[in-house]
């Protein structure tokens, strides 16, 4: 028993500290390939956190607690800032989805880096958020317009007046 047990410990350890390893990368600022690997990692490494959690298992949840938190600050947000970025001037579906993608995983989330960073783009591209959530159920659409919302206040101080008030008409047409 004390054998299996050690066994355990040490391959939760190497687990985690292949985890941290893997989130020290930096995030190149025009490589959406790895943009795109670190958001697919990102969604795994919360999903199984929120299935531990459901399933009330601390020993699983309070490890991948740390290493979503971990690799969210190391990697993630350094991310999805360059994905704010490029998205900021062009369109990139494949991309722009993903970070959607991750925005409904990270819900249980309550960082605004995610929802700012919506909130980026639509100010800059707006039809591209637009036109990539209508390829979302209704449920997850809720979830990503919500966030754009947030994340719309969040950023519109920092714009003029008249994008303000257009941003603003278009946002209250984001139901759909």
């Amino acid at each position: 028993m004390k054998i299996i047990y050690r066994l355990l410990i040490a391959t939760l350890a190497l687990l985690i500290l292949s985890q941290f390893a893997y989130a020290n990368e930096e995030c190149a600022n025009e490589d959406t390939k790895q943009i795109l690997e670190v958001f697919v990692h990102a969604i795994k490494l919360n999903e199984s956190f929120k299935s531990a959690l459901i399933n009330k298992n601390e020993n699983e949840y309070r490890p991948l607690r740390v290493q979503v938190e971990s690799y969210s600050e190391e990697k993630l947000f350094p991310c999805v800032k360059h994905a704010t970025a490029i998205l900021s001037k062009q369109g990139n579906k494949e991309v722009l989805q993903k970070l959607m993608q991750v925005v409904v995983s990270f819900n249980n989330s309550a960082d605004e880096t995610l929802s700012t960073s919506l909130g980026s783009i639509f100010a800059r591209n707006p039809n591209e958020i637009e036109l990539s959530i209508k390829w979302f159920p209704k449920p997850e659409r809720d979830i990503i317009t919500k966030s754009v919302r947030t994340g719309w206040l969040n950023v519109k101080k920092d714009f003029d007046t008249n994008l303000v008030l257009e941003r603003d008409a278009r946002i209250q047409r984001l139901d759909f």
